[in-house]
């Protein structure tokens, strides 16, 4: 087993612990990692349901956006939700720190998600120049009206975990510390049945109230071509079958990430969290 992964068990719930310091970052390790002990608990006799969780704070923060360069290493996220979701046993997601972008999108390909008090889940692609690429602007739209979703995507801010059981997109809150996420989580998991969510119908809005909130995004946000491509992913997901949905969506990020203004924008990032690590060492010596 992959160390970036580690396979427990909690009598009859196999527990895969995500453990990439110092956030919990998705790499090819990790998504490895992920299907291996995916494979494992498949095999495993006695199990009735698989856990993921993060090791430390985060229960995935996001993905490594140094792989985001040139061709991604395989295996690919949506190689890895789509085992989840072809898996025999109910997938449980815990929820911890932050768990944004590609993090957010594997937690989406779960049966069930429970987050801890003070986590936070979101999409911060339309800002980085891209769009989320492994389900996010689809997935969502069978869990929140099509509205919600284009403030959510477009709108590219996290959200805090009660306002997200608000929305639907978590189905539990767990008030206390990770030992108590990871309980309730387990417990989900004994008596959670499966739920794909791309097989479920996609939530309905009031007439003219989708448009209205692509005008309105469109006005705060201006016409960058990440919001624009963003909103065309969700009008995309509400007009066509989920499998053609997923397709429009990957590729659009993929021709999005390898443009000029996401390497940018991946760069100033990277270099602003550079410059803040450094100063964090400064500061402690």
């Amino acid at each position: 087993m992959h160390t970036h992964v580690r396979y427990d068990r909690a009598g009859s719930v196999a527990v895969l612990e995500i453990d990439n310091p110092p956030v919990n970052a998705s790499t090819a390790a990790v998504r490895q990692g992920l299907l291996d002990g995916l494979a494992r608990a498949r095999d495993d006799a006695g199990l009735v349901g698989v856990v993921l969780a993060g090791a430390g704070r985060h229960f995935v923060s996001g993905s490594d956006l140094r792989e985001f360069g040139g061709p991604i290493p395989g295996p690919q996220l949506p190689e890895v939700i789509a085992a989840i979701e072809a898996h025999p046993l109910p997938v449980v997601a815990a929820l911890s720190g932050s768990t944004l972008g590609g993090g957010f999108e594997l937690a989406l390909g779960c049966d069930r998600r429970v987050a801890l008090v003070g986590s936070r889940v979101g999409f911060p692609e339309v800002g980085l120049g891209m769009i989320p690429g492994a389900g996010g602007t689809q997935r969502t739209l069978r869990l929140c009206p099509p509205p919600r979703v284009l403030d959510l995507v477009v709108g590219a801010e996290p959200v805090d975990a009660e306002q997200a059981l608000a929305d639907g997109l978590v189905d539990e809150v767990v008030d206390g510390a990770a030992a108590d996420l990871r309980a309730r989580a387990v417990a989900a998991a004994r008596t959670a049945t499966k739920r794909v969510l791309r097989e479920l119908p996609v939530r309905g809005a009031a007439p003219g109230e989708l448009e209205e909130t692509a005008r309105r995004l469109l006005a705060r946000r201006g016409a960058e071509p990440a919001v624009v491509v963003a909103i065309g992913a969700v009008l995309t997901g509400t007009a066509v079958p989920a499998e053609q949905a997923l397709r429009h969506e990957r590729a659009e990020f993929t021709r999005l990430r390898m443009g000029a203004d996401a390497a940018a924008r991946r760069h100033l990032f990277l270099a602003r969290r550079a410059a803040r690590q450094a100063e964090s060492t400064d500061n402690t010596l």
